[in-house]
């Protein structure tokens, strides 16, 4: 291994996290809204974007952790975990 992160193109990075859209990456980029834990700066190749791998995967890790940590929480004088239902 050279040492190098495989870049991907943020196209495929908004995929990778679920649909987001251009304007949500232009907010976390510029700070007008709180990025998630691990957000970079971009690198500009021939006027494109592209991000590391391993930045995507440090932020879906943190987009999750609060969707799957309200799982752990006892319900209120209750012993048991609270469990997700479907429609």
């Amino acid at each position: 291994m050279s040492g190098f992160d495989e870049l991907i193109a943020d196209p495929q990075v908004r995929r990778e996290l679920g649909g987001i859209s251009d304007m949500t990456i232009w907010r976390w980029d510029h700070g007008i809204t709180r990025a998630p834990s691990g957000w970079q700066p971009p690198a500009r190749i021939g006027g494109r974007k592209y991000r590391t791998r391993k930045m995507v995967e440090d932020v879906k890790a943190a987009l999750l952790k609060p969707a799957t940590n309200w799982r752990e929480t006892p319900v209120a004088g209750n012993q048991e975990t609270t469990k997700a239902t479907s429609v």
